[in-house]
C-alpha cells in the first residue's frame, strides 16, 4: 500500500481524488479483499510488489471491485484508454462533501483505472473541487 500511495503522490496533482485518498480504514478493507484473493491464475500481490509479473490481462483488478463494492457492476463501469502516468477519470470533479456518498462508485472506478493498466502504470484520478467559492467584488 505504501509503494501506491508513493506512487500516486509521484504523479498526481494535489487537488485530486485517487485510490489511495480515502484514508486508512478503506486501505485496510482493500489490502484485506486483495489477500482474499487466492485464485490459482491471478498474479499473487508479492508478485506485484516484486515487479515479477511482466504484464497483466486487461481487468486483473474485478475480483477486487467485486469483493469490494459488491453493490456496483464492473460491467457498468466504462473507462477511456489512459495515455499519460497519470489520467482523468471525468472532467468533472468532486467537491470533500461529495465524496462519502459516492466513496463505493469512486472507489470501483478507480480501481477499473488500475485494472486497465497491463504493462505499464497510468494512475486513475478525478479532481477535487475547491471548497472555497470566489467572491464577486
Amino acid at each position: 500500500m505504501k509503494v501506491g500511495r508513493k506512487a500516486e503522490s509521484d504523479v498526481l496533482p494535489a487537488d485530486s481524488i485517487s485510490l489511495f485518498s480515502f484514508g486508512p480504514k478503506l486501505e485496510a478493507q482493500l489490502g484485506a479483499a486483495i489477500e482474499d484473493l487466492n485464485a490459482p491464475d491471478e498474479p499473487l500481490l508479492t508478485d506485484l510488489e516484486d515487479l515479477s509479473v511482466q504484464s497483466l490481462e486487461t481487468g486483473w483488478a474485478d475480483p477486487i471491485i467485486e469483493q469490494m463494492a459488491s453493490n456496483i457492476s464492473v460491467a457498468s463501469i466504462s473507462l477511456s484508454d489512459p495515455g499519460s502516468e497519470s489520467y482523468r477519470i471525468s472532467e468533472d470533479g468532486f467537491d470533500q462533501s461529495e465524496i462519502e456518498a459516492e466513496k463505493w462508485r469512486l472507489l470501483a472506478t478507480l480501481l477499473r483505472g488500475y485494472g486497465q493498466n497491463t504493462e505499464r502504470l497510468h494512475v486513475p484520478y478525478y479532481p477535487l473541487n475547491s471548497e472555497l467559492k470566489s467572491e464577486s467584488a
